[in-house]
C-alpha cells in the first residue's frame, strides 16, 4: 500500500522520456578576419563590425526602381508562396500531432429491419426492428510522453518551415537584386560600346579623307574600319543578354517574360554603394541567418523523434468507453430503461520484437547526430561565405580605384594620339593602339563596377539579410521534459527502462530544466518601447504600470550570450532593468541599440529578458542585466539615465 501511492501519482502525472532538447553552444570567432584595417583597403565603402538592420537592406542602393521590384517580388514570387503553403502545411500536420495524444470521442447509429413471410416459419409473419443510438471514446493514455514528443517535432518542422521562407526571401531578394544590378552594368557597357563606335567612324571618316588626299594608306582605312566593326558587334550580344535579365526578373515577380520590358528597357545607372557597411559581428549569423535556424530548428525535430522511438520501449494504455441507446422504436428510444454501458482498459507492452524497437531508437539517436553535424556545418559554411564576400567586397575596390586611374590615362593617351594623328604627327598605328587600350579599360572598369556592387549584394545575402519577422512565431523554444524517467538510450547497450541517455553532443544530454530559452531576432519593425520609469532607489518598493511588481515572470536567457559575468559568486543581489517591448525580437535590438550608446558602461554584461503577462496589458518582454561584484547599482543606472536610456534597479 505505501508503494500505490507514488504509482498511482506517477500513472496520473505521466512523464517524458527521450532526450530534452537544448541549443547547442557552437563557438563561433570574435570577429571577421577579413574586415579591412584601413580606409585605404576599402576607398569606396568601408565594412564596419557594428549591429545593423539587413531586413531590407537593397535600401541602402537609393534606387527606386529597385525598391519597387523587390516589394512586388516578395509579394508575388511563385517559389515563396510555395513556402508560405508548406508553412500552413505544416501548421496542420502540427494539430495532428497534437490531437494524437486527446481522447478521440465518436457518435455512432444504427437501424435495422427484418421481416418475414408467413411460410416462412410456423408461426405466420414476423416483423422486428432495431434502433440504437450511442457514443464511444478511445484514449491512448499518453503516458511515457510519446505524443508530447511527437508534437515537439512537428512544432519544430512549423517553425524550420517558416526559417525555409525566410531563407526563400533571402535567396529572392539577392537573385533580384543582383539581375537588376547586371541589367543595368550590361545597358552601361552598351552605352560605352556605342560611344567608342560613333568615335570610332568618326575617326574612320578622317582617315578616309586623309587617304583621299594620298597622306595615309588603305591598309589604315581597313585597319580603323575592322575595329569599328568589331566595336560594333559586340552591341547585339549585350542586347540579347539585357533581355534575358529583363526576363528573369519579370518570372521572379511570376510574371510573363517580357512584360518588363516597357518598364526596364530605359537606361539607368548602377545603383551608388554605401560608404560605410556595417555588418555586425559572427555571432549575430547564429540569429539572423534563416538556414542556420533551419538546420538548429530540424537539430530540435530530431531530437524529440529520439523520445518518440523511446517512448516504444514503454508499456502502451488504451482506454476504450462506449454508451449506447437501443429499442424496438425511435419514440422511447432515448428514455431511462434504455442505456447501455461498456468501459474497457488494455495495456501493451512489447516483450519480444527481436531488436527492433530499440535499434529504431539507435538509428533515430543517429539521425539527430547527423542533424547535429549538419547544424554544425551550416555554421561553419556561413562563416565562411561572409569571409569570402568580405575578401572580394574588399579586393574589388582595389581593382576599382586602379582601373579608374587607367580609363583616364586611357582616355587622354587617345585624345592625344588622335590630335597628334590629326596633324601628322604620329603614324595611325598610335591611334590604334591607343584606340584598343581605351576600349578594353572602359570595359573593365563597367565590368568591375558591376562586380563591386555583386559582391555587396553577396555579402549582404552571406550575412542573412533581407527578411523582417512578421506574424508567424518562428521562435526557437526548448522543450520541457520532466524527466520522471531516465531515458532508456544507453549508447552501447540495447536500450531499456532505467538507463541514462549519454550520447555525444550537448543537444541530446539527458537534463531537466524547465526555463524556456528562445532564439533572439531583431526585428525593427516591432520597437514599441514604453514610457520611461523614474529611476527608483528602493529596489523594494511596489509600482504601477508596465514595471509594475504583481505578475509573475519567467526568466529567458539568451543562448550564445552567456559569459562569465553570471556565474553567481561574481553577482551582486540587484540588477539593472532597462525597459520592456512588445516582443523578445523588440528587446534584443533593445539590447544591441543600449549597449552602443553606453559607452562601454554594460561591457561584460549580458542580458537577461523576462516574461510578464499584465491583466488588460497583454505580455511584455523585460530587458535587464546582472550586476558584477564591487559596481554601484545606483551610480551606474544614474549614469546610463544621463545618457538618456531607460533604467531601474531591480532585486537581483
Amino acid at each position: 500500500m505505501k508503494r500505490a501511492g507514488p504509482i498511482l501519482g506517477l500513472l496520473l502525472t505521466g512523464c517524458t522520456v527521450g532526450p530534452d532538447y537544448h541549443r547547442p553552444d557552437l563557438p563561433v570567432p570574435n570577429s571577421f578576419s577579413s574586415l579591412p584595417a584601413t580606409q585605404g583597403q576599402a576607398p569606396f565603402s568601408m565594412p564596419v563590425a557594428a549591429d545593423a538592420d539587413l531586413s531590407q537592406w537593397w535600401l541602402q542602393f537609393g534606387d527606386a526602381e529597385l525598391q519597387k521590384l523587390i516589394t512586388r517580388a516578395l509579394k508575388s514570387n511563385l517559389d515563396l508562396l510555395v513556402a508560405a503553403s508548406r508553412v500552413r502545411e505544416a501548421r496542420e500536420q502540427e494539430i495532428i500531432a497534437g490531437a494524437a495524444g486527446l481522447p478521440q470521442i465518436n457518435a455512432r447509429g444504427l437501424a435495422a429491419g427484418s421481416h418475414s413471410e408467413a411460410n416462412a416459419v410456423p408461426s405466420g409473419p414476423l416483423s422486428s426492428n432495431l434502433f440504437s443510438l450511442g457514443f464511444d471514446a478511445t484514449w491512448e493514455v499518453d503516458l511515457f510522453g510519446g505524443a508530447r514528443r511527437n508534437l515537439e517535432a512537428a512544432q519544430a518542422n512549423t517553425e524550420a518551415a517558416v526559417w525555409k521562407m525566410r531563407d526563400g526571401q533571402v535567396m529572392l531578394t539577392a537573385e533580384l537584386a543582383t539581375d537588376y544590378i547586371m541589367l543595368r552594368a550590361t545597358q552601361e557597357r552598351i552605352a560605352v560600346l556605342r560611344d567608342q563606335a560613333e568615335a570610332q567612324q568618326k575617326l574612320l571618316q578622317m582617315i578616309r579623307a586623309r587617304a583621299g588626299a594620298g597622306f595615309v594608306t588603305e591598309l589604315d582605312v581597313n585597319q580603323q574600319s575592322s575595329l569599328t566593326d568589331s566595336t560594333s558587334a559586340q552591341i547585339p550580344e549585350l542586347e540579347a543578354n539585357a533581355h534575358a535579365l529583363e526576363h528573369a526578373i519579370a518570372v521572379l515577380l511570376s510574371e510573363n517574360p517580357d512584360a518588363m520590358a516597357a518598364e526596364l528597357d530605359p537606361v539607368a545607372a548602377i545603383p551608388t554603394i554605401p560608404s560605410t557597411l556595417p555588418i555586425g559581428l559572427p555571432s549575430a549569423l547564429l540569429r539572423r541567418r534563416p538556414d542556420i535556424r533551419v538546420a538548429e530548428r530540424e537539430l530540435q525535430a530530431a531530437t524529440a523523434n529520439v523520445g518518440v522511438a523511446v517512448s516504444d520501449l514503454y508499456p502502451k494504455f488504451n482506454l476504450f468507453g462506449a454508451v449506447a441507446f437501443a429499442g424496438g422504436g425511435l419514440g422511447n428510444l432515448v428514455s431511462p430503461g434504455n442505456p447501455a454501458e461498456a468501459g474497457l482498459g488494455a495495456i501493451t507492452w512489447p516483450i519480444l520484437h527481436w531488436g527492433q524497437d530499440q535499434a529504431n531508437v539507435r538509428a533515430k539517436q543517429e539521425e539527430a547526430q547527423q542533424s547535429y553535424y549538419a547544424y554544425q556545418k551550416t555554421v561553419l559554411g556561413a562563416v565562411q561565405n561572409v569571409e569570402d564576400a568580405l575578401a572580394r567586397y574588399t579586393t574589388e575596390q582595389q581593382r576599382l580605384v586602379q582601373l579608374e586611374r587607367s580609363e583616364s590615362s586611357a582616355k587622354l593617351s587617345t585624345a592625344i594620339a588622335t590630335e597628334q594623328f590629326r596633324v601628322g604627327a604620329v603614324t595611325y598605328v598610335n591611334v590604334l593602339t591607343a584606340e584598343v587600350a581605351d576600349l578594353i579599360v572602359r570595359e573593365q572598369l563597367a565590368e568591375s563596377r558591376q562586380v563591386f556592387a555583386t559582391d555587396l549584394i553577396s555579402l549582404y545575402k552571406a550575412l542573412g539579410g533581407g527578411w523582417a519577422a512578421d506574424t508567424d512565431n518562428a521562435e526557437g523554444t526548448q522543450s520541457k521534459g520532466s524527466g520522471a524517467l531516465s531515458a532508456p538510450i544507453a549508447g552501447n547497450s540495447d536500450p531499456s527502462p532505467g538507463l541514462v541517455s549519454n550520447l555525444d553532443h550537448p543537444s541530446l544530454s539527458k537534463r531537466a530544466n524547465d526555463a524556456r530559452e528562445t532564439n533572439m531576432v531583431t526585428d525593427p519593425t516591432i520597437d514599441r518601447r514604453f514610457t520611461p520609469v523614474p529611476l527608483v532607489q528602493n529596489s523594494d518598493a511596489r509600482r504601477s504600470g508596465p514595471f509594475a511588481d504583481t505578475t509573475s515572470e519567467n526568466a529567458i536567457v539568451p543562448s550564445g550570450l552567456r559569459s562569465s559575468v553570471q556565474n553567481s559568486e561574481r553577482l551582486s543581489d540587484q540588477e539593472l532593468q532597462l525597459g520592456s517591448w512588445r516582443s523578445e525580437a523588440a528587446a534584443m535590438q533593445g539590447w544591441n541599440r543600449i549597449t552602443s550608446q553606453a559607452d562601454g558602461l554594460l561591457s561584460g554584461l549580458d542580458p537577461r529578458i523576462t516574461v510578464a503577462d499584465l491583466p488588460g496589458k497583454g505580455r511584455y518582454y523585460r530587458l535587464r542585466t546582472g550586476l558584477a561584484r564591487g559596481v554601484d547599482p545606483a551610480q551606474l543606472c544614474q549614469e546610463l539615465v544621463a545618457k538618456g536610456l531607460e533604467c531601474l534597479l531591480r532585486p537581483g
